[in-house]
């Protein structure tokens, strides 16, 4: 995964916090660059390759949400508290 200064100093368990936090991203990072593709094309078989793998990537997303909030269950209260206001 990713290292930086900060990450030498944390907990195991705050390193596999971040790092899911980091794969979060990226997987929403992707889902930014297929929309941009469909943007762009016409091609109705790319169109529908790349629809497809955008629904796989928001499905990564709600898995990766799901072990984060396995580890860290305060990071779920504080994402509803975030939908409700």
């Amino acid at each position: 995964m990713r290292h930086s200064t900060i990450a030498s100093k944390l907990t195991d368990d705050q390193q596999l916090v971040l790092n899911l936090r980091f794969l979060i991203s990226d997987e929403y990072t992707a889902i930014k660059h297929y929309t941009e593709i469909l943007a762009v094309t016409k091609n109705e078989a790319v169109r529908k390759t790349i629809a497809n793998i955008m629904d796989e990537e928001r499905i990564h997303v709600g898995e990766l949400q799901k072990l984060l909030f396995s580890v860290s269950p305060g990071e779920e209260e504080q994402y509803k508290k975030g939908a409700a206001e």
